[in-house]
């Protein structure tokens, strides 16, 4: 599966991802989303809703949140393992991600 995931810092700062991800294992979206999950509670991340729940989503936006502009930018295996599991985690091949917003669409 191909995907693309743009991430807005906001000020201009823009990041594009471009991955190429395995989809061919049946359990590829489950891994994908253990990876989100392990690496949100590896980055120290907090909820970013009110709630205090943390549902796919926000975890997405978290990590973003955690790893910042310059992490992402200057990270290029993070970069890619973020892109790669959000797009099969998600199911699009296309995320936007907008930290200010504090959304994620696809």
């Amino acid at each position: 599966m191909k995907g693309d995931v743009t991430v807005n810092f906001g000020r201009g700062q823009i990041l594009e991802f471009q991955a190429r991800c395995d989809a061919s294992n049946v359990r590829a979206p489950a891994a994908a989303q253990q990876w989100l999950e392990k690496t949100y509670t590896e980055m120290g991340c907090e909820p970013v809703r009110l709630s205090g729940k943390v549902l796919l989503l926000d975890r997405v936006l978290a990590i973003a949140i955690a790893a910042g502009y310059e992490g992402l930018r200057d990270n290029p295996e993070l970069a890619e393992a973020f892109a790669c599991n959000t797009v099969l985690a998600i199911g699009h091949p296309r995320v936007t991600i907008d930290v200010p917003g504090l959304t994620v669409g696809y």
